[in-house]
């Protein structure tokens, strides 16, 4: 269990240093109209993968839900970024189930940004910094899954679905890691498979 913890723990400290680096590089803040960012650690059969999409993508706003029908389709978001079968495509043969999986927003006040998935959620024991991000008209949502795979030789590949699920979204900046390589590439609604081959 101690393996599993440091490699979601990894994930996120990864995620909000590599979306730190990008936004410093642009110039711009995180959150960019149409463009999201996905971090994935793969050691072995575990696989923990970090996702951060802006809410104009996600929803087709950026500000904190205050209206019942904003509101709903924050919620809304929430339990689809939260079914990861959803989100990303696995292959049969790897064997992979969710470990763990967590959604966050700053689109809603408080506790109510905290999405549940198909599994359970833990407390990472930090806060995320862009759950305030609302508040400068930037909310967005973070997705954080953890996979296990029975069969980690046939986990060659990983689809990203997210392009058919916000239309709106037009790329994705991928960094994965794995325990022999760094790679880095952009995910298209044409090309949206990130590979996992050692």
């Amino acid at each position: 269990m101690r393996n599993k913890r440091s490699l979601f723990s990894a994930v996120l400290l990864f995620a909000g240093t590599f979306s730190a680096g990008a936004a410093a590089q642009s110039g711009h803040g995180v959150h960019t109209h149409g463009e999201g960012t996905l971090n994935a650690i793969r050691d072995r059969g575990t696989v923990a993968i970090a996702i951060n999409l802006p809410g104009a993508d996600v929803v087709g706003f950026e500000h904190e839900a205050e209206r019942e029908a904003d509101v709903r389709s924050v919620r809304d978001a929430l339990a689809t970024l939260g079914n990861v079968s959803r989100v990303l495509g696995l292959p049969r043969a790897a064997d992979c189930t969710v470990h763990d999986a967590d959604v966050t927003t700053s689109l809603l006040h408080d506790q109510e940004g905290h999405g549940h998935a198909d599994t359970h959620k833990h407390d990472h024991g930090h806060k995320h910094e862009h759950e305030n991000d609302a508040h400068d008209g930037h909310g967005g949502f973070a997705a954080h899954y953890e996979l296990e795979c029975g069969s980690p030789d046939a986990l060659d590949g990983i689809a990203i679905n997210l392009f058919s699920l916000f239309p709106s979204l037009h790329k994705v900046d991928a960094v994965l890691v794995t325990n022999t390589r760094q790679a880095a590439r952009t995910l298209t609604a044409g090309d949206n498979t990130i590979s996992l081959a050692k």
